[in-house]
C-alpha cells in the first residue's frame, strides 16, 4: 500500500489491496476444484470418469450461482459502498465510479462463488478419499469454508459490498 503524505496508509490503497486479495483467494479456490478433479481424481487416482464428473458438477454449480447472482444484482441495482466517494468531474473519477458495476452490490458474486466452491469441495472430499481419507478431507472442507468467509470479509473491507450483500452471498 502506498504511504499517505502524513505517513499513514491511504484508505484507497487498503481498499484496493483487500479487493485484489478477495480476487486472489476466490481464484485459488476455483483452481483447487480444477486440481482436485484433474490432477487428484483423474490422474492421481486414475479415475478419469470421476474427475470428469467432478469437473462437470463444479462448472454447473458455479455457472448456476453466477447466473442467479447476475440476474439478482441487475434487478436489485443496489449501489456499492464506494459510490459515496464518486464525486467531482467524471474525468477525475476512478474507473469503478465510471462503470455500471457501481450498481451491482446486492448480492456479492465473489462471496456466493466462494461458498459454492467451498460446498463443492466439502462434498467431493466427504464422499471421495481424494487426499487419503480421514482428517485430511475434513481439514480441506474446513479450510475451504474459512477461505470463503475470508472472501466475504474482504469484499466488505474493500468497500465493494455492504455486510448484508456478503451475508446473502
Amino acid at each position: 500500500a502506498k504511504p499517505h503524505p502524513a505517513g499513514l496508509v491511504s484508505f484507497h490503497s487498503v481498499r484496493h489491496t483487500a479487493r485484489d486479495a478477495s480476487d486472489l483467494v476466490l481464484g485459488l479456490m476455483i483452481n483447487q476444484l480444477v486440481v482436485d478433479a484433474t490432477l487428484v481424481a483423474w490422474w492421481g487416482h486414475d479415475r478419469p470418469s470421476v474427475g470428469f464428473q467432478m469437473a462437470l458438477m463444479d462448472m454447473e454449480a458455479l455457472a448456476f450461482t453466477g447466473a442467479i447472482q447476475a440476474v439478482v444484482s441487475g434487478v436489485a441495482s443496489r449501489w456499492r459502498p464506494y459510490r459515496d466517494t464518486c464525486t467531482g468531474p467524471l474525468e477525475t473519477q476512478t474507473r469503478d465510479c465510471r462503470d455500471n458495476k457501481q450498481y451491482r452490490s446486492f448480492f456479492s458474486g465473489h462471496t456466493s462463488g466462494a461458498f459454492t466452491a467451498a460446498g463443492l469441495m466439502c462434498m467431493h472430499h466427504a464422499h471421495l478419499p481424494l487426499y487419503g481419507g480421514g482428517a485430511r478431507e475434513w481439514l480441506t472442507c474446513a479450510g475451504s469454508f474459512a477461505a470463503a468467509a475470508t472472501v466475504g470479509a474482504l469484499r466488505v473491507v474493500s468497500d465493494q459490498h455492504f455486510l448484508s450483500d456478503a451475508l446473502v452471498g
